[in-house]
């Protein structure tokens, strides 16, 4: 039975709550983390391994990495520097893969230092934990390129990273896949992939951008989408969906059953001269477009957002900041940052509304 992790960070000085749920009640991994949680992974093998910023794991000392083996906290490496942090991680084949916030300090804060106290480049932005051999690998993107990656996904053997374009990781060893990088209106450094999720030979991406490139030195066939895209493995070719959003989309999901969901900052739904309202959250339909999931998350604070989605079965988990969600009606539901879409309606069935926290990262 698949066991549904999830993470919330608390933005205080306490112990962060790390909660897992199967058959639905709530348990805690511990004592939990005492900082942000950004991300978790698990193995063939049942461990789990969480990243984010934190400096304590239960009454274990770390620096933004640690494993968990079902009973203790285990020490696999620690960041050089706190300013080098953990933004994803994702098994594929053998390895841990890690997505790092790198450190603009110097190349020497962008390390891994081992448990015999090796030190292990992430000076690329990408790290790769050899699980069986328990030893780091540094990845070197090609051309020596650099890069803060978001966001990482797999096909079970191949892992997929994304930031300004998408690398392909295989044995600890990273290649190209999209030739071109995203444009963006709004940033003179160019676009960013915020998620990236792997399903049936595609690689579907979101973030903040409003042109995708098919060539590797930006130039034109391009593709104009706003902020959410698909790239084509078979054809090697960024492909649209619909017209895109308004906004930022932070993740995008593939439901087992091949639904796509899509969450962020995006209070509108781009379909020509007519936007619809989506207020945070929008599926899908297969035919070309995209439509609201109720009313979406809690549309009067500014800040509200969707981070994070994942899926069992025919329900949807949602986390982020948001005081409330809307069903279809217009009806409110208060919930802290954590909701349940069961396909027809926003349900708390499972979980109550007493979490609180900003939810950061789900997985199965």
């Amino acid at each position: 039975m698949k066991k549904l992790t999830l993470l919330v960070s608390v933005f205080v000085l306490v112990s962060s709550p790390i909660l897992s749920a199967q058959d639905h009640p709530l348990t805690s991994f511990g004592l939990g983390m005492d900082g942000v949680v950004t991300s978790v992974a698990s193995d063939a093998n049942g461990n789990f391994y969480f990243g984010g910023l934190s400096s304590v794991a239960g009454t274990t000392d770390i620096q933004n990495i640690i494993k968990y083996d079902g009973e203790n906290w285990v020490n696999i490496g620690r960041t050089a520097s706190f300013a080098t942090f953990v933004r994803d991680m994702e098994v594929a084949g053998e390895y841990l893969y890690v997505a790092f916030q790198r450190s603009n300090a110097t190349s020497s804060t962008n390390e891994i230092i081992t448990p015999g106290g090796a030190t292990i480049s992430v000076e690329s932005g990408l790290g790769a934990y050899h699980i069986p051999s328990g030893t780091w690998v540094e990845v070197e993107l090609p051309d020596g390129e650099r890069y803060n990656f978001f966001s990482l996904t797999s096909n079970g053997a191949t892992a997929y990273a994304g930031t300004g374009r998408i690398f392909t990781l295989v044995n600890g060893v990273a290649d190209y896949v999209a030739p071109g990088k995203p444009y963006s209106e709004w940033s003179f450094s160019g676009g960013t992939l915020n998620s990236i999720e792997y399903h049936d030979g595609k690689i579907y991406v979101a973030g903040r951008f409003a042109r995708l490139y098919n060539h590797e030195d930006n130039e034109d066939p391009s593709v104009e989408t706003r902020h959410v895209a698909v790239f084509n493995l078979e054809t090697n070719s960024w492909e649209a969906m619909g017209e895109g959003f308004s906004d930022r989309v932070k993740s995008i999901h593939i439901t087992d059953e091949g639904e796509i969901y899509a969450g962020g900052e995006m209070e509108e739904i781009l379909d020509g001269e007519n936007p619809i309202t989506t207020n945070g959250f929008a599926k899908w339909d297969g035919a070309g477009h995209w439509e609201p999931v109720g009313q979406g998350i809690d549309p009067e604070e500014s800040s509200s957002r969707i981070e994070s989605i994942t899926s069992e079965g025919e329900n949807v988990y949602v986390a982020g900041r948001f005081e409330y969600v809307l069903q279809s009606d217009g009806t409110e539901v208060e919930t802290n940052n954590f909701a349940v879409w069961n396909g027809q309606q926003w349900s708390l069935d499972e979980f109550g509304n007493s979490i609180t926290g900003s939810g950061v990262k789900w997985e199965i």
